[in-house]
């Protein structure tokens, strides 16, 4: 009796993880009172039909075939699931051994088990840019990934970053004067170094390219290789700058070489729209709320002046034109991606351009744009059912969905 008692128990604790990591096989019909699609458009009332992790009917009123489980919310919201263009944290270590490596990449690095990837999957964000850390002028391809329990990797050959804020000079110093060298002691130690070795390593990749026109035997340089397809415009790549002269340092840069870059942590681009738009620059913004975080200095240097914030710069850049995503970089809860824009839409951003901003520009930007990013016939069944509207402060997250499958263990 007491085995089958516990065998009854043991069922009723694990049929709704079950439940939860695997996508039913029949249809699921959902209906909401308004769906922001991720693009201009809303339905109200709307339902979305999921069948085997895809949307297969997106409507006002839909055809549902018999056999169909009907979850029915008065008064919720549906959206994309959220997308962090530059997320942070998720790796084990950051190779940081030299100043140019874009032939490494972050994904040989990740943990995909980690709790942060859990976390990120229940507040919402289904898929994420993991960005290499910035201690590298020139740092590794970043990685796509979808979170939750059953994270995995949509593309470990992601955009490489250049870094032209203070974290890539952060613990280099020159030879003292008593001449002891040790492995700190290497360029760049400032911001002008910092711009040194970006263009020196992006020369050396032009005459990487005309010399292997001339000799194809040459000896392959996996790095070289990288930043040719960059210059070649086969890649994007990142620069992460936050403040005035660390962007237009970076925009000069970009206009020296043709490069179309997609800036990270840009919290001062409302100050350099001209140049950003003249380069046909894009920005992921943020955190607007930033977490405290400590900065490697030498204790003969001061640590580096905050950016200036400004609260209306989403609005201010949206309405330049600009194309823009935003990002809560290694935050989480309430310095989370919801958050994040909860506190863009309190300064002026619109419902419609804060729903954009984390579904379908950042997909755009990362190359995704025909899987997720919307609320579309054949795109993956990933979105957020909002107890309300879309990151407002009486508003949460009720239920997230990834391929279909309910990521934080709640069933309906």
């Amino acid at each position: 009796m007491k085995r089958v008692l516990f065998a009854l128990l043991l069922t009723a604790c694990v049929a709704p993880c079950l439940w939860a990591q695997k996508a039913p096989s029949r249809p699921v019909l959902f209906k909401v009172s308004k769906i922001y699609v991720g693009n201009d458009k809303v339905i109200s009332p709307g339902m979305v039909l999921v069948k085997n992790g895809k949307i297969v009917a997106v409507g006002k009123s839909i055809d549902v075939p018999n056999g169909t489980t009907r979850v029915e919310r008065p008064g919720w919201t549906l959206t994309p699931g959220l997308i962090d263009a530059a997320a942070e944290g998720f790796a084990n270590s950051t190779e940081g051994i030299s100043e140019v490596i874009p032939g490494f990449k972050v994904a040989d690095g990740l943990n995909l088990s980690s709790k942060y990837m859990k976390t990120l999957a229940t507040e919402g964000v289904t898929t994420a840019f993991v960005t290499a850390s910035g201690v590298s002028v020139i740092g590794c391809q970043g990685a796509i990934v979808k979170t939750g329990q059953k994270a995995r990797i949509l593309s470990d050959h992601g955009d490489p970053k250049l870094t032209i804020s203070h974290s890539a000079t952060a613990g280099n110093r020159g030879p003292s004067r008593f001449g002891s060298i040790t492995v700190f002691t290497r360029r760049p130690t400032s911001q002008m170094g910092v711009i040194f070795v970006a263009r020196d390593a992006l020369t050396k990749a032009q005459e990487y390219v005309r010399a292997k026109k001339n000799n194809p035997a040459i000896k392959q340089d996996v790095h070289l290789d990288i930043l040719a397809d960059v210059l070649a415009g086969k890649r994007q790549i990142r620069f992460r700058g936050e403040k005035q002269y660390e962007l237009s340092a970076g925009l000069r840069l970009a206009e020296e070489f043709g490069l179309k870059p997609i800036f990270e942590n840009s919290v001062e681009a409302w100050r350099v729209i001209d140049s950003m738009k003249r380069t046909s620059a894009a920005g992921v913004f943020g955190p607007i709320i930033p977490a405290s975080a400590s900065v490697v200095v030498s204790r003969f240097r001061r640590p580096p002046a905050p950016p200036r914030m400004n609260p209306k710069a989403t609005q201010v850049l949206v309405d330049a034109g600009l194309t823009l995503a935003l990002t809560a970089g290694s935050g989480s809860g309430e310095r989370g991606l919801a958050r994040q824009v909860s506190y863009a839409m309190r300064h002026g951003l619109s419902q419609i351009e804060a729903v954009k901003a984390v579904t379908s520009v950042p997909a755009a930007l990362l190359g995704i744009e025909k899987n997720v990013g919307l609320i579309k016939v054949g795109y993956d069944a990933d979105f957020v059912l909002w107890t309300g509207e879309p990151f407002a402060a009486t508003s949460r997250q009720g239920i997230v969905f990834i391929d279909g499958v309910v990521v934080d263990g709640k069933t309906f």
